[in-house]
């Protein structure tokens, strides 16, 4: 190849029109905004057209980080309960609907102008949005990353029959149009593929660029970092560690979001609750603890389609995981990969033998499943 044609095909893969698109962006503290980080600073990197369209914190942004704030004008911070059962009579995937029509609007106004689109979703009220307006074919530059199921998954508890059959409406209309699919869960590529028929590639969550500072704790230290809620909020383990404590020294510290006010019962000398803290501060108690917490409510439906962005939190810094909860995509990803002890039984003695065992436990390197990211796909 001449000097020419070298140069062309160099300015053709450096002026590649990208459109990112993530509901969560940081500064949100929780795992869905950290999906498109990595891959948004190495395209940014390499010189790519890159934008980013998000509803996350517009204060975090400078003027040079090439991304699109559409704010969302919807209140969520309504009581809990209230929020659940709306939650659960929505006919429509999620309430992001008023985000999601501005969001389609900017995507149709710049879809002739892009070479490639990537959504990651939840929510998926705009692919279901975009698919109920538009071609197979006009559909075809959208990647449509899945980070959770929209009908027997985890994104909402149905307390009633039609929310379901709507979903499933929605979901087979979703795949119809699409034809580009990636996921963060080795589970859902099994699970759509044999729904839709369709080829799902998997790819792991990436690291987070940040260089974590230690803070001070007592140890041994058990870290649990992310939301309380009805899904990841576990009785028998919180008893289970205060029986541990008994007869051995061990501290808790728990960090996160908690509406229901579940930790109020659990507080002590030896389990501090930290509220929700910056994600910087999370990955600071992450990186100074000796072994880090996951958990789901043993009564947990649809269990197979819950994975966490803890599980890639946790083993960037090579924490041996306490998994408690039913069996899961993530609690089976934990056992495969030798990174933790999943204790799948509501079982308080069996989750004090995990406490006592897991201190002595060497986890697996398996650090590279988590760097290359949508490497060789954007």
């Amino acid at each position: 190849m001449g000097e020419e044609g070298r140069t062309a095909k160099k300015e053709d893969k450096r002026m590649k029109r990208i459109l990112l698109v993530s509901y969560y962006y940081p500064p949100y503290p929780f795992g869905g905004a950290l999906r498109l980080k990595q891959l948004f600073n190495r395209l940014k990197k390499e010189n790519q057209d890159v934008k980013l369209l998000t509803a996350g914190g517009k204060d975090y942004f400078d003027k040079n980080e090439r991304i699109i704030f559409v704010k969302d004008n919807f209140d969520r911070n309504i009581p809990s309960n209230a929020r659940n059962i709306l939650r659960s009579l929505n006919p429509l995937p999620d309430s992001m609907l008023s985000w999601s029509l501005k969001a389609s609007e900017i995507i149709e106004r710049e879809h002739s102008n892009l070479d490639l689109i990537l959504i990651t979703a939840p929510p998926f009220s705009l692919p279901a949005l975009l698919s109920l307006k538009h071609s197979k074919d006009y559909l075809s530059k959208i990647i449509l990353d899945i980070r959770d199921m929209l009908y027997e998954g985890a994104l909402r508890d149905y307390r009633f029959f039609y929310p379901k059959i709507s979903d499933r409406l929605l979901e087979n209309i979703i795949f119809s149009k699409f034809s580009r699919f990636t996921t963060n869960v080795q589970n859902h590529v099994e699970v759509l593929k044999k729904r839709h028929s369709s080829q799902v590639k998997l790819v792991m969550n990436s690291f987070d660029d940040y260089s974590p500072d230690r803070v001070e704790l007592k140890h041994p230290a058990f870290v649990y970092t992310g939301k309380i809620d009805s899904v990841r909020y576990n009785r028998c383990f919180f008893e289970a560690f205060e029986a541990f404590t008994l007869s051995n020294d061990a501290h808790l510290y728990v960090a996160g979001e908690d509406r229901m006010n579940l930790m109020k019962r659990h507080i002590s000398e030896r389990i501090e609750y930290l509220g929700q803290v910056p994600r910087e501060n999370a990955e600071n108690l992450i990186f100074s603890s000796d072994v880090c917490i996951m958990m789901n409510d043993y009564s947990l439906k649809d269990k197979e389609s819950v994975f966490s962005y803890k599980i890639t939190d946790y083993i960037k810094y090579k924490k041996p995981i306490l998994y408690a909860g039913p069996e899961t995509a993530a609690s089976k990803f934990i056992q495969e990969k030798k990174i933790g002890i999943a204790v799948v039984e509501s079982d308080k003695t069996v989750i004090a033998d995990a406490l006592k065992k897991i201190l002595s436990y060497a986890p697996a390197d398996v650090t590279y499943l988590f760097k290359s990211g949508f490497d060789g796909i954007v």
